[in-house]
């Protein structure tokens, strides 16, 4: 006896069969995590299917757990039937219906995965970070990404877009990073976070701010500002460009201050980066 399960998808010659964790909330878990990975649907790809069986695999362990079994196969001697899927979701089923299983909480059964994943795969940190709309990321936030090729990449806000078009697309609010490019990273549509959400480092996931960076900078939403308060007391150069940008000294709150703008946000997130002590 097992939990047992076929999945498969249509048009495919092969299906997969579980002996174990075949109940609905694991399946969606392991194809959410190959989503999240970034790797190719089953249905368009046969390595699609070898990274869902290679995801599993490592989860298990053992010799007595997956299998390769034809398409035909419609699930009528398992305990769960057949899961058919498509883009890494389950569309239908076939040869079930009971009550779907829903006994595990779905971000703990990806770390759970993660975890059983060879070290430098896994996607553990990109995991615990908060999913959040790319309209309410500010600068300083740090985003953390899937590259093209599947690493795990991070990368800071360093501005928002202006209410003008990079590359045929208007940037207007728009947050972007300093990944491409040698001239502004305004002036590459690649910074930009043009997908509805995003996952931003959380506060528990950071170092220090005073280790992490020299230079920390806040907006104040009451007074509309941006301030940036520097770990040690900036050079000439640096105050005079601040002076030029309209920023002032506060004395009491130690912070160089202004009022909030995208301008002053992207020259704040210059300096920020310029200043490296």
């Amino acid at each position: 006896m097992g939990n047992r399960a076929i999945i498969k998808a249509d048009g495919s010659s092969a299906a997969i069969y579980l002996h174990w964790n075949g109940g609905r909330d694991s399946v969606q878990a392991f194809l959410t995590y190959c989503k999240l990975k970034g790797h190719r649907p089953p249905e368009t790809d046969g390595y699609g299917w070898a990274r869902l069986c290679q995801v599993i695999g490592n989860y298990f362990g053992g010799s007595l757990s997956i299998g390769i079994v034809s398409a035909e196969a419609t699930g009528e001697y398992c305990d769960n039937g057949a899961y058919i899927i498509k883009n890494w979701e389950i569309v239908r089923r076939e040869n079930f219906d009971g009550p779907e299983q829903n006994e595990y909480d779905l971000n703990e059964m990806l770390l759970d995965i993660d975890a059983a994943q060879p070290e430098k795969e896994r996607i553990g940190e990109y995991l615990k970070a908060e999913e959040v709309k790319t309209a309410d990321i500010q600068i300083g936030d740090e985003i953390i990404f899937m590259d093209w090729n599947g690493d795990m990449q991070k990368s800071a806000v360093v501005g928002i877009g202006t209410d003008r078009c990079v590359n045929g697309q208007n940037v207007l609010g728009i947050p972007y990073m300093d990944r491409y490019g040698n001239g502004s990273p305004a002036d590459n549509i690649n910074n930009y976070i043009r997908t509805e959400t995003a996952r931003r480092i959380k506060a528990e996931q950071k170092k220090p701010a005073a280790e992490e960076s020299p230079v920390a900078i806040f907006i104040n939403e009451e007074l509309n500002g941006i301030e940036m308060k520097f770990r040690r007391k900036p050079d000439d150069e640096t105050r005079e460009a601040l002076k030029e940008k309209g920023f002032k000294w506060h004395r009491k709150k130690a912070v160089w201050y202004a009022k909030r703008s995208p301008e002053k946000e992207a020259f704040a997130a210059e300096i920020a980066k310029a200043v490296t002590k």
